[in-house]
């Protein structure tokens, strides 16, 4: 199918003709819209981004494009997004960035409408059967997935909802990673009395974009004299009691978003940890936290905040790993550039509610 797509010329062909030489099972309509076999996985065109040096963006779909042999057929996918969004009171729009912003309908005339940032997940892009339930619904990891009518699953995933405004709060040399599968790795410095140098951090984003304080910030920007120092734009750190770190980053327009620890590239660490003895089963969650059945008994995984970053030397070979500490912590390695990152994640009972 990527082979026909990469060769068609809409001006050298008639759609009859391009029906006569699409792969088994496909089928399309009139207008070049094309319906694929149940269990296909399928990508939308790329969106164009451009962002500054210091931002990775994982490739983006571009949502006003169709799944239509030309991109540009009669059923673009961010109009059928917001058909579904009708009767749940959403309304989603893609940024240049790539990120999505889904405005939800306050529940009363006095509830003012709340606004969550996402970014589709790209490695599970689906074609479903026609039994498959549409709209809005959420998995075992705490993920949504959108089921169009056309049977499209569209699973998407919490993030920032500015990546130019958060590289801003991470200040002088901040660097933003966003991954494919959601973990965005930051880096930036800190410089206390107590420390000083590069830190690392891989964290997950909550959805919910928390809105300025009232009175601070208008058209003509914010007057942060209004507000102490841990209302001001900037990354804020507290940690509980229950060793599960608690961050939030407030943006230079005033509002927020919360932000957990999680670990790079979560895939890999599932694969590494189901080879642990007694363990049984390991769930990526979107709060980057991992549910794990260890020993017959359901745990949670939290890794803690900071990650340790060492320079691989030169020709040395490093394979990610898992290893349970005797302290009860799991200690998770993984190569990335160069450089061996590490996280500890602390073992705790899983939360009945």
């Amino acid at each position: 199918m990527a082979k026909f797509l990469t060769n068609f010329n809409a001006e050298a062909i008639t759609l009859s003709e391009a029906r006569a030489l699409l792969p088994a099972q496909w089928s399309m309509d009139n207008q070049g819209n094309l319906t694929a076999p149940v269990g296909t996985q399928i990508s939308f065109r790329s969106l164009k981004t451009t962002t500054s040096e210091a931002i990775t963006l994982p490739d983006m779909s571009d949502l006003s494009s169709s799944f239509a042999v030309s991109g540009n057929g009669t059923h673009p996918i961010l109009p059928k997004l917001n058909q579904l969004g009708e009767k749940d009171n959403f309304t989603v729009s893609q940024q240049k960035s790539g990120i999505l912003h889904a405005d939800v309908a306050g529940s009363s005339s006095v509830t003012p409408k709340s606004k969550f940032a996402f970014m589709t997940d790209p490695n599970h892009l689906f074609i479903l059967d026609e039994n498959a339930l549409r709209g809005l619904q959420l998995n075992e990891q705490g993920q949504y997935i959108l089921v169009t009518e056309d049977g499209q699953q569209i699973p998407i995933i919490p993030m920032t909802q500015n990546p130019e405004g958060l590289l801003t709060v991470l200040g002088r040399d901040g660097a933003v990673t966003i991954q494919p599968t959601g973990e965005v790795l930051l880096k930036h410095a800190i410089t206390t009395r107590n420390r000083g140098g590069e830190v690392h951090q891989v964290v997950m984003f909550d959805p919910f974009i928390e809105p300025a304080p009232e009175g601070i910030c208008d058209q003509n920007g914010c007057d942060w004299s209004k507000v102490d120092a841990s209302m001001q734009p900037g990354l804020r750190t507290a940690r509980d009691l229950r060793a599960k770190s608690v961050a939030k980053v407030i943006y230079p327009d005033g509002t927020a978003q919360k932000l957990y620890p999680t670990v790079l590239f979560p895939d890999i660490f599932v694969e590494k940890a189901m080879q642990l003895k007694d363990v049984e089963k390991v769930i990526f969650r979107m709060d980057g936290t991992f549910a794990i059945t260890y020993q017959r008994k359901k745990l949670l995984l939290v890794p803690e905040f900071d990650t340790q970053v060492q320079p691989i030397p030169l020709g040395e070979k490093v394979d990610a790993g898992v290893t349970l500490q005797p302290n009860g912590q799991l200690l998770y390695q993984v190569p990335y550039k160069n450089q061996l990152f590490s996280t500890r994640l602390i073992m705790t009972e899983f939360p009945t509610t």
